[in-house]
């Protein structure tokens, strides 16, 4: 059977490898095999956006590109979205008068303080806010479904691996389905919500940290020129 592997990568990191340094040196390849519980596997397209530098001395641009040198080396086609960078007023999830107003009040004020509380409460509901900046990833999962119909529809392929718990793919892989594609959707983490997803598969399961600590790139990896490429040492 012709089957391509389809993986969200910002999904896999978020549901399965932040905050797990330990398990990003992955290996791709080996775990898609043994999700699929096959050798052989046509392409493989792994969806990702340029991450930005957040701050000085942010390295995480660099660690992102000795990443995909390997996948490109190991022939795992790379395909970039786009990430935007933008600012935004965000509410803090503890607005109490305590958490901004500093010292305290004494104790032996708390009928004052507790009118100056109730009068900070009402004055104002909606704040404190503070301007964040954040970062967005764009692209990735249109792209990623475009791929899936693109292959299904013109009949490149008869079985596919989605590794992702967006379930903003559920109709894509639905019209995979009828087009007769069998269609394995992985999910990085059991906390998605991917109830949908589940109902429309073929075959359903979850990306388990077990088989991601088996899933890992020799390090050093050494590439067909006879290079070595290290694993980031934030990694190990």
């Amino acid at each position: 059977m012709k089957v391509n592997v389809y993986i969200d990568g910002l999904n896999l990191y978020k549901g399965a490898l932040s905050g797990r340094p330990g398990l990003k040196w992955l290996d791709l390849l080996a775990l898609s095999r043994t999700i699929l519980n096959l050798d052989l596997i046509n392409r493989i397209f792994f969806f990702t956006s340029p991450m930005k530098r957040r701050f000085n001395g942010d390295l995480s641009p660099e660690r992102q590109g000795t990443y995909l040198r390997v996948l490109r080396y190991q022939g795992i086609e790379t395909i970039s979205g786009k990430t935007v960078k933008y600012e935004k007023w965000l509410r803090h999830t503890d607005c109490s008068r305590k958490v901004f107003v500093q010292p305290p009040m004494p104790r032996l004020f708390g009928a004052t303080s507790f009118a100056i509380h109730k009068s900070w409460s009402s004055a104002a509901p909606d704040l404190p806010k503070s301007k964040v900046s954040l970062f967005s990833e764009k692209a990735s999962d249109v792209n990623l479904a475009s791929f899936l119909l693109r292959d299904s529809l013109l009949g490149e392929i008869e079985r596919a691996l989605v590794v992702s718990g967006d379930s903003d793919l559920f109709t894509p892989i639905a019209i995979s389905r009828e087009a007769g594609i069998e269609v394995t959707v992985a999910v990085p983490n059991k906390t998605q919500l991917s109830s949908r997803l589940k109902n429309i598969a073929t075959y359903f399961n979850h990306v388990s940290p077990e088989l991601l600590a088996a899933s890992q790139l020799p390090n050093p990896f050494e590439t067909s020129r006879g290079s070595l490429i290290y694993a980031p040492k934030e990694w190990s």
